[in-house]
């Protein structure tokens, strides 16, 4: 984790250094996009029986800056406000109960894009801050021959401490994306973020995020 921030702090160090350069001639672009989510989470432990896990679905909004380095390579740091989470579906012997974890994280990507003709395509580490989330559990449980409905809702607690939050505060991983772009501006593009930091705070497992985006946006 230390050695990810180091290394996440010289891209940004280096980015910061080439729009200063860059702003003495022409060639930035600014960039607004929106889109949709389609988020899950991946675990290092396998799923037992009577349990399928699911993904949730959110949004995307934000700003880019194109950082020209030559005609077809761009550096692209940006600012996105995003969904992220997952879903479980649990079915086992009296208990069905569907949960859905939404949380909501800032994230700043620092992509590195090839542009050929129309298409680009890039990859390019990300850090993100959880803002806040929610969990709701929906369904059915009976005990004793008595059923129960389940219909609740909580806050997600964030941090580090192992007995009362419920996710690190903090997520590092890596983006892959592609698309294709008008010459008036407007894009359409496909986004993989693929998270390497350890989402939860207890041991003997690994949670991480996946979150696959498509957005829209125009440059300017």
């Amino acid at each position: 984790m230390i050695i990810m921030k180091k290394i996440y702090l010289l891209v940004v160090g280096c980015v910061v250094s080439a729009s200063v350069f860059a702003q003495s001639s022409t060639g930035l672009k600014f960039g607004i996009k929106a889109g949709f989510n389609l988020a899950t989470m991946a675990s290092s432990q396998s799923i037992p029986a009577g349990v399928d896990k699911g993904s949730v679905t959110g949004f995307n909004i934000g700003g880019t800056v194109d950082v020209p380095v030559s005609s077809s390579f761009v550096i692209q740091p940006g600012l996105i406000l995003g969904n992220k989470g997952v879903k479980v579906d649990e079915s086992v012997e009296d208990y069905n109960v569907e949960t859905k974890n939404n949380l909501m994280y800032l994230e700043v990507p620092v992509n590195a894009l090839y542009k050929f003709q129309s298409f680009y395509f890039g990859a390019g580490p990300y850090a993100a801050f959880a803002l806040g989330g929610k969990t709701k559990a929906e369904g059915k449980m009976t005990e004793d021959d008595v059923t129960v409905t389940v219909d609740g809702e909580r806050d997600l607690e964030f941090g580090s401490d192992e007995e009362n939050d419920d996710y690190k505060s903090t997520d590092f991983g890596l983006n892959i994306l592609a698309g294709y772009e008008l010459k008036n501006g407007v894009n359409l593009g496909v986004n993989y973020g693929l998270g390497l930091s350890n989402l939860v705070n207890y041991s003997g497992e690994k949670v991480r995020n996946r979150v696959f985006s498509v957005s829209v946006g125009f440059k300017f």
